[in-house]
């Protein structure tokens, strides 16, 4: 086994306990240890490495419905977290994670896990749902929960990686290093073609906040309600 299949181990054995929690600040830190794994990962590599001109791969993750767009959704925040791209295909069935090789390995084996999560939480919710509204108004409950879930994952990764990077990153070859790593998959997506991007229009407070919720685990009353980033917009 090697060391990135090491640190996917450790990530999905921390974030066993999502699906066994529902203790306020639990699941946001678990989500948070996973995210500093991976950073102190990427610092140790970067320590290695004299240059972060890799080379960009791709790999395709499948993305089947139901909930594809969302899917992809996640995996897009997980992504642009950890120096990594998304491009979907038409159909959304699927879709590939541009960045080097290892960063790819961490933001599959991160998603998979909070992939499952999302669908499982995403199901509890909405059975008192069910209890109460039409099947129009669940559907845009479930829309909706997604969008804050995403956005809530999102700020996880960033407060995270940041926390870590600032703590731990004091060097200026390092902070050249990642600086440069972030102009380079950037140039490379830039020169992909893609498909139109769009924003998703969520209209459900209270299926926005319950996904927010689920995914920080906290109260988040008064969110402001925002839209979810179509990934081909980033």
């Amino acid at each position: 086994m090697n060391d990135v299949d090491d640190i996917i181990k450790k990530i999905k054995k921390i974030l066993n306990i999502v699906d066994r929690s529902d203790k306020p600040g639990e699941v946001a830190n678990a989500q948070s240890m996973a995210q500093e794994l991976i950073t102190k990962y990427q610092i140790t590599e970067a320590e290695l490495n004299a240059s972060a001109n890799e080379d960009i791969i791709s790999r395709e993750v499948k993305t089947p419905k139901p909930y594809s767009l969302d899917k992809i959704i996640l995996l897009n925040a997980i992504a642009k977290a950890n120096y990594c791209r998304v491009l979907k295909s038409r159909d959304n069935s699927y879709c590939y994670v541009y960045g080097t090789k290892t960063d790819v390995q961490l933001v599959i084996g991160l998603y998979n896990n909070l992939n499952l999560h999302m669908i499982n939480a995403m199901k509890r919710k909405l059975k008192s749902v069910k209890h109460s509204s039409d099947n129009a108004h669940t559907r845009t409950w479930t829309k909706s929960f997604f969008g804050g879930y995403a956005v809530t994952i999102t700020e996880r990764m960033r407060e995270a990686r940041t926390r870590v990077m600032s703590s731990t990153v004091s060097s200026t070859d390092l902070v050249v290093y990642f600086r440069d790593k972030e102009h380079i998959i950037e140039d490379f997506w830039q020169r992909l073609d893609k498909l139109p991007g769009s924003k998703r229009q969520l209209d459900s407070s209270d299926g926005f906040a319950s996904g927010r919720n689920s995914a920080y685990s906290a109260d988040l009353d008064g969110q402001r309600l925002d839209g979810a980033d179509d990934p081909e917009l980033n």
